[in-house]
């Protein structure tokens, strides 16, 4: 998928900052499709005991577990288990990126430290988690 906006024409300075925000906004709009999605599937008669949760984290398993279910035709199971996993790793990705402190030096800004001691990611990965996330919606 075609990244937009072109991230190589948002400065260095401003790159992370930016892509953080891109990575925050499109996981709220994945978000509130998964919950539609959740409701849809209860709605149209899938078991499910719990309500749905308010946080995110919790809603996915749910779908995920939903949408495994016998009554829940192939070709359907099949591209929603494929958004439901996309959107789920991606998640990670923002609760890990959003929930650190984001170190970036100037003289190597595609390299982004964590302060709390996490293995280092790459300017590249958060680019990518942001267009996974809008995919998924």
């Amino acid at each position: 998928m075609k990244s937009y906006p072109d991230w190589a024409t948002v400065p260095d300075e401003y790159r992370l900052s930016f892509v953080v925000g891109e990575i925050v906004r499109n996981d709220v709009y994945a978000e509130n499709e998964t919950k539609v999605l959740f409701n849809t599937l209860r709605a149209n008669g899938l078991p499910c005991e719990a309500e749905m949760p308010r946080d995110f984290g919790n809603v996915i398993p749910l779908v995920r577990a939903m949408i495994a279910l016998s009554q829940v035709p192939a070709p359907f199971a099949t591209i929603a288990t494929k958004v439901i996993e996309l959107t789920s790793r991606a998640h990670a990705v923002r609760r890990n990126t959003v929930h650190d402190i984001l170190i970036q030096m100037p003289y190597e800004p595609q390299r982004i430290g964590s302060g709390f001691g996490r293995k280092p990611r790459f300017m590249s990965d958060l680019e990518r988690c942001a267009d996974n996330l809008k995919e998924a919606t």
